[in-house]
């Protein structure tokens, strides 16, 4: 193989948000992380908030767009109504 052409592949630690640590290897060094095995409601089984706020922005967004798309339409259509 040739030299310098992969990345380096050395241990790392990732830390949870609840407070666990990983052991495993990465290419990027000491890495955090929201939700792990430990705390995923999933693998526990209890009910935990989980931050929707992207989801809540993305579907804002979309209404907007949706909104001015409509409002286009009117116009468009009110003009052609007008002439």
């Amino acid at each position: 193989m040739k030299e310098g052409l992969h990345p380096n592949y050395a241990p790392t630690q990732v830390k949870c948000a609840c407070g666990a640590i990983i052991e495993t290897a990465s290419t990027k060094s000491d890495m955090r992380v929201d939700i792990c095995s430990n705390c995923h409601p999933f693998f526990t089984g209890k009910q935990k908030l989980v931050d929707v706020l992207t989801d809540s922005i993305r579907n804002t967004t979309f209404q907007n767009k949706l909104y001015i798309t409509l409002l286009n339409q009117a116009v468009s259509y009110h003009r052609l109504l007008v002439f």
